[in-house]
C-alpha cells in the first residue's frame, strides 16, 4: 500500500466505535478521551458520557477491571529490520518484565458489541473480554495511539483479528498483536514474555520488519 493510501486508511478511523470494531479489542475510558476529547474541559468526563450514549445504543459494553496503570509507551524496546543481527532476547525480556513497578488499579474499559462491528463492517466486537488477556489488549492500545501520534508514520494498523478473518499466516501459527501494512512491519506489546519466547517470536517474524513495544 502507497503512504497517500495508508494516509486515507488511518485518517478514516477517526469515531471510537470504528476503532474498537476495526483496531482494538479494548481501549480505557483515559484513552478515549485523550485520543478524541483532547480538548474538552475533562476528557475522561466526555469519553465517558460518549460511551454512555452509545451503551444505550448497545454500541458498546464497559466493564471496571483490575489493571496495571498504563504505561508510557515512547519508544520500541527493539526494532528489527530484515538483514540486521538477532536481537538479544534475554535483554530484552528483562527489560520488559522489569517496566511493573506499580500495583494494578481498577480501570474502566470498553468493548464494542456485536451489533456495533455488524455496523461498521470490523472484525472485532462482542467477545466477552478476557481477564487475562486485559491487561495486554489495555496496552496494545497505548502502542496503537502511540505510533497513530507519531508524524513521522502513516500507520495502516492492520488488527491481529483483521489478520486472522484475512487468512494471514506465520510460521509457527504465530500471529502479532498487529501488522503496519504501510511499512510491512509486525508489531507486538511483549508484556513480561520469556526470552524464548520472544526467539520463537522472532523465528515466525523475521520475513518482516517488526516493533516490539
Amino acid at each position: 500500500m502507497d503512504n497517500d493510501a495508508a494516509q486515507n486508511v488511518r485518517l478514516a478511523r477517526v469515531d471510537p466505535l470504528d476503532v474498537l470494531t476495526h483496531e482494538l479489542r479494548l481501549m480505557s475510558v483515559a484513552q478515549i478521551g485523550r485520543r478524541w476529547f483532547a480538548h474538552a474541559d475533562s476528557p475522561r468526563r466526555a469519553a465517558a458520557e460518549w460511551l454512555r450514549r452509545k451503551a444505550r445504543r448497545g454500541m458498546v459494553e464497559c466493564w471496571t477491571m483490575t489493571l496495571y496503570p498504563e504505561l508510557a509507551i515512547e519508544e520500541p524496546l527493539c526494532e528489527w529490520r530484515r538483514g540486521m543481527r538477532e536481537p538479544d532476547f534475554g535483554a530484552i525480556a528483562w527489560r520488559a518484565a522489569s517496566r511493573w513497578r506499580e500495583a494494578p488499579v481498577a480501570t474502566v474499559v470498553a468493548q464494542a458489541t456485536y451489533k456495533a462491528r455488524a455496523l461498521t463492517g470490523g472484525f472485532i466486537g462482542g467477545r466477552p473480554i478476557r481477564q487475562s488477556e486485559a491487561n495486554h489488549d489495555h496496552h496494545v492500545a497505548a502502542v496503537y495511539l502511540a505510533l497513530e501520534k507519531a508524524s513521522d508514520r502513516n500507520l495502516c494498523w492492520k488488527s491481529e483479528d483483521e489478520l486472522k478473518a484475512i487468512g494471514r499466516s506465520y510460521a509457527g501459527g504465530l500471529l502479532p498483536d498487529a501488522f503496519d501494512a504501510a511499512t510491512l512491519t509486525a508489531i507486538d506489546f511483549i508484556g513480561s514474555y520469556s526470552s524464548r519466547k520472544l526467539a520463537r517470536m522472532h523465528r515466525a517474524f523475521e520475513d518482516s520488519d517488526y516493533l516490539w513495544f
